[in-house]
């Protein structure tokens, strides 16, 4: 089955994700299957684009993370360091990419050397998601430590944390303009945050686990 499918930031492509371990390029134009990636030895379960296009990202089930080039498909790079299944994110300009790791941190990867350029440790359990903010120089994460932590992107200075819930935190995102954030939580609600003080705006109510968290644009 296909686990995955995601278009290229131009329109022009779709990447989709396999559980027969590949990934495939196809154009939207034509149809036609313009590249395979293949190199995994694992079922994918995500795949995505980098913002502007030029790179491809792709994780299974054994927490393997492969960068891949969108033009040529080959493989720029693996990171296989203790990686957790929390979706890895690309920074806006494609060159590193943040994902969480089984060591309770965050850790932020150069996209074609492989190499760690920094980490964000500060959390006493499972990071179970990584969001950049796309107009400041912000990291996002959330925690089964019952929080959500807001860090220097350069500096890997956590600025601060968001303290509310009552159980794991299973998600997190910014708003399109940085002011605002949002989490999740398997206490039921989700809480909407004020970026600059973490003070709380809101709390939204479920009658179960709060999972997945988004703003419209």
């Amino acid at each position: 089955g296909v686990s995955c499918a995601a278009f290229s930031p131009d329109g022009l492509k779709v990447l989709t994700a396999s559980l027969d371990s590949t990934c495939k390029l196809w154009s939207t134009e034509s149809g036609l299957c313009l590249q395979t990636l293949a190199g995994h030895a694992e079922r994918l379960c995500f795949s995505k684009f980098s913002d502007g296009g030029e790179f491809v990202l792709s994780i299974c089930f054994d927490s393997v993370v492969n960068i891949w080039s969108a033009t040529s498909g080959e493989r720029v790079v693996t990171l296989d360091d203790d990686i957790n299944l929390a979706l890895p994110v690309f920074a806006p300009d494609g060159l590193s990419v943040a994902m969480s790791h089984q060591d309770n941190s965050a850790r932020l990867w150069d996209t074609k050397s492989g190499v760690c350029l920094r980490r964000f440790t500060g959390h006493e359990a499972t990071v179970s998601a990584v969001k950049i903010c796309k107009h400041s120089e912000l990291l996002l994460t959330a925690a089964h430590d019952d929080t959500a932590k807001l860090w220097c992107f350069h500096s890997g200075e956590c600025l601060r944390t968001f303290c509310g819930h009552s159980d794991w935190v299973r998600c997190a995102a910014f708003s399109s303009d940085g002011s605002l954030a949002i989490t999740g939580s398997d206490d039921h609600t989700a809480i909407l945050w004020s970026v600059s003080n973490a003070e709380t705006q809101f709390v939204l109510t479920h009658a179960g686990a709060v999972k997945v968290a988004a703003f419209s644009p």
